[in-house]
This record gives C-alpha cells, structure tokens and sequence, in this order.
C-alpha cells in the first residue's frame, strides 16, 4: 500500500499526507518506523515517542487500524491475506482480530489461512473464530481439500502444458506420493526435473515411473 502511495500525483498526495498525519497525531513515528515506505509518504522526521513495549504494542495495533481508516473505503477496496495464522505471534493475532471486528473499516477484505490440525482448542485462533462466528464477522469457511484424480490432472496439465491423457497418467504416478496435495506435486514435479526423472525433450515433457519412483525412494 505503501508503494502505492508514492505512486499517487503530488496533488493527491499532499492531502493524503495531511490526513494520514492528522489521523495518526502522535503515532506518527510508530508507521513511518515500521514501514519504511510511509516515511517516504509522511516524511522521516516523526521519531517515535519512548514508551514501555505493551504500550507500543497497542498504540500500534491503534495506528495500523487507523492508517487503514485513512485510506480504505468502498471506492479504494483493500484485499489484506495474512496466511498460516496457525504459527502467528500474539501480536500479530490481536492485530488480525482487529482487523476483522473493527466496525469502521468499510473496504477491507480480510482473508487468513490457517492448517486446521494445528489449531486444536486450546489454540488462541479456535476462541477468535468462534467469537467472530457468533458476531457476524466471518463471510465464509472455506476448507481445502487434497484435488481429487481429475482435478490433479488438470493441475499437472496446466504446468507442464500437457495433453489430457499423459497428463492424468503423470499425476495419477505422483498421487501415490502427494495424495494430490496442490503444494507436494508442485515441489515433487520440481525435484522429479531437477533429478532428471522428469525431462523436458523436444517432443514434450518424459518420464519414466521406474526412474520416479527410484528417485522418491522410500521418502514422502
């Protein structure tokens, strides 16, 4: 958003730089510390105020929140993703709960991915979602699952501009390895090619199951 910003004509960022100072008033130095592209926005000359780390840790979560007021709204949508929330830090949770229970922030589209067994409930994220359930806050649970034999094809056709049918045989070898995990075949499909079990020719991509399955072993 930052680079964004200094994007913007002059015109238009000179009153941006006005309300943005205005709306932070003393949090100015917080932003322009954290972001090192708001200080090229709002200037570096806005040293934070020393005060005790639980403090700054609200003052920023407040300066965040207030920065995404100032420039956020129907017209100027913003899409924030924060993935594995699972592995988040405490602040970065609060700030993430923030975010999706503040009332004010008309134009924000919050999305978090988290790996749903490492979030049992004794983890922090299992009381926010429920608390965001029953207020409302949650447009949709989407829940990902492994590409079932089709849709695994597809996927192996589209990167390795493949024909349907070496296509589904190539992901149907694969499978027994990544269960037709998204993220597993990108990465055995890359291992496999950087191994030399999967050649590119000049007639298109070959391979041989003999020389996959030698190459993975007895690995996952």
């Amino acid at each position: 958003v930052g680079r964004l910003l200094l994007a913007e004509p002059t015109g238009a960022l000179t009153g941006l730089r006005r309300r943005l100072t205005g709306a932070l008033a003393g949090n100015v130095g917080l932003i322009t510390g954290l972001l090192p592209e708001f200080a090229a926005v709002l200037g570096d000359d806005h040293p934070p105020a020393a005060i005790d780390p639980a403090a700054q840790k609200v003052r920023l979560r407040y300066a965040v929140l207030t920065v995404l007021r100032t420039l956020v709204a129907p017209e100027r949508p913003l899409v924030f993703v924060v993935d594995d929330l699972q592995w988040a830090d405490p602040v970065s949770l609060a700030l993430f709960d923030a975010l999706m229970t503040e009332p004010d922030l008309d134009g924000l589209f919050v999305v978090g991915a988290y790996r749903s067994p490492e979030v049992d409930a004794a983890h922090p994220l299992s009381a926010m979602i429920g608390r965001w359930q029953r207020a409302g806050a949650l447009a949709a649970t989407v829940r990902l699952e492994n590409l079932p034999p089709g849709d695994a094809g597809a996927l192996v056709r589209d990167m390795l501009r493949l024909p349907d049918e070496p296509a589904r045989a190539l992901a149907g070898v694969l499978n027994r390895w990544t269960g037709g995990n998204p993220y597993d075949t990108l990465e055995l499909l890359n291992a496999l090619r950087r191994g030399g079990a999967l050649r590119l020719t000049d007639d298109g991509w070959r391979w041989d199951e003999t020389a996959i399955a030698d190459h993975v072993g007895t690995g996952d």
